[in-house]
């Protein structure tokens, strides 16, 4: 239990959103690089939880194990043109252990669909897998189910 209230304050102290402004048009933001194919595949095998954390539902996701490896493989290697979608749609969190891997937003809304990575000190966009796509949209559809009844 102490695990789970340290990696809890620790999620909420290490995670920072960087958000832009909604207009694209007036306010470019620049081009992020993705996380390379290199960084994931070096990831992959130390990844033993993950977290989202998400922003306007009334939920949490917590994987470990081969669920945080498979939420790992949601992150495709692709690049973005960050185009100043804002607020992010979740927070994550990947752990190796106890030591924290990389951090990050997830944006999905209004044709947005990319995380935004900070892993080693320096800040990615990559786009999100199909996977990806169809896990965050069966994660609102259970949220509007949900609240139906």
């Amino acid at each position: 239990m102490n695990r789970i209230f340290s990696i809890c304050l620790l999620f909420l102290g290490v995670l920072s959103s960087v958000h832009a402004q909604n207009d694209p048009a007036k306010t470019p933001v620049a081009n992020l690089p993705p996380l390379p194919a290199s960084a994931l595949v070096e990831l992959f095998p130390l990844v033993t939880q993950a977290d989202f954390v998400f922003n306007q539902l009334p939920v949490t996701t917590n994987a470990m194990d081969k669920d945080a490896k498979s939420a790992l493989t949601m992150i495709s290697a692709d690049s973005v043109a960050v185009q100043g979608c804002s607020p992010s749609f979740a927070s994550m969190v990947f752990l190796g252990g106890d030591r924290m891997l990389f951090t990050g937003d997830v944006y999905f809304a209004n044709g947005c669909s990319y995380f935004r990575i900070v892993y080693q000190g320096k800040k990615y966009a990559n786009l999100m897998t199909e996977g990806a796509f169809d896990y965050f949209n069966q994660i609102i559809r259970h949220v509007q189910e949900s609240e139906k009844h």
